[in-house]
């Protein structure tokens, strides 16, 4: 920040951290002044601790700017490669809404993006209600679902649809694999 008349205001140059370090300096050079005067036997000795005192400060200011210019640490989880982040409710949301008008629009939509959502939500309330696996047990899960719209697109047996333009579901059928999930 500016003052009035141009100058930079003292309180970003000088903030609280930064003064003591300086004067901690300060009192470190004079302390090696004195110890170069009155002590000749140490003048070596002196001169290595100073410089670890100048580099530990050094050290202390850069990571102090760091700190104050890098994102916070939640922030900056989201920035590395290879870190998922968790999608909150209104994503999850609008994936699922994605979801659902591309399976209505073909078939190869459904199979490729809905059926993987209803699988998972199916196989785990088969497991947790029924403890029954849909993949290893897929007799006995039919016998749970039925032959509805569910177990239509849940099977593990179903294939890609051979016709990749191949209307997808209507809003009816939807709504009947929806009535079939919440059952199950």
């Amino acid at each position: 920040m500016k003052l009035p008349g141009g100058t930079a205001n003292m309180k970003t140059i000088w903030r609280p951290g930064l003064l003591k370090l300086v004067a901690a300096l300060i009192v470190a050079g004079a302390a090696l002044a004195a110890a170069l005067v009155f002590q000749e036997q140490t003048k070596s000795l002196t001169l290595v601790i100073y410089l670890f005192l100048v580099g530990g400060a050094t050290i202390i200011l850069v990571l102090s700017r760091l700190a104050r210019v890098l994102p916070a640490a939640r922030e900056l989880g989201r920035l590395l490669p290879g870190t998922a982040r968790k999608l909150d409710e209104v994503e999850q949301f609008r994936l699922i809404a994605r979801h659902l008008t591309l399976s209505s629009s073909s078939e190869l939509d459904l199979h490729h993006h809905l059926r993987p959502l209803v699988r998972e939500i199916a196989a785990s309330r088969l497991a947790r209600h029924h403890g029954v696996s849909l993949d290893r047990e897929p007799a006995q899960a039919q016998a749970i679902i039925g032959n509805g719209q569910l177990w239509a697109l849940v099977r593990p047996d179903r294939e890609p649809p051979e016709d990749r333009q191949a209307r997808g579901w209507s809003k009816a059928e939807l709504e009947q694999l929806l009535q079939e999930l919440e059952e199950l």
